[in-house]
């Protein structure tokens, strides 16, 4: 009976250290300090077709620090060389934290020529919405046939 006691101290002592000092391993990353988000890929990036609608998969990485819950959203200039509308009923929302995401959206690409170029941009923003500007944002050159 005396072994069983001394074998539950010990045990319950390991725990303890273990619980208090962690298993080893890589410690843990302390937290990216700044809002971002990053085009990782675009698909498809060239050989678009001015005015045929285009499936488009847009991932991103992004990171939400500055708020507890944020959008994201993509937009494209297929409207006005200088101005992006923002595609409507892809909005993601986020939580505090980082992640990466998918957008799979079809727009109509527009050859601006020698105007300028055909953009896609993704927004990150908080919610609610509190400023004018967004908290970061991120843009990609496509290119036509």
């Amino acid at each position: 009976m005396k072994k069983q006691n001394l074998f539950l101290v010990i045990s319950m002592i390991f725990v303890v250290f273990l619980l208090t000092t962690g298993c080893g391993g890589s410690p843990t990353t302390p937290p990216i300090e700044e809002d971002f988000i990053n085009i990782i890929s675009v698909t498809p990036n060239s050989g678009l077709i001015d005015g045929v609608d285009t499936n488009f998969k847009v991932v991103v990485e992004y990171n939400l620090y500055s708020s507890n819950q944020g959008i994201l959203q993509i937009c494209f200039n297929d409207e006005s060389i200088n101005s992006y509308g923002v595609v409507e009923n892809a909005n993601f929302y986020v939580y505090k934290g980082n992640g990466t995401y998918e957008f799979n959206v079809t727009v109509k690409p527009k050859n601006w020529g020698s105007q300028g170029d055909f953009k896609v941009l993704v927004i990150l923003d908080e919610v609610p919405w509190v400023s004018n500007y967004a908290l970061a944002s991120d843009k990609k050159i496509l290119t036509f046939q």
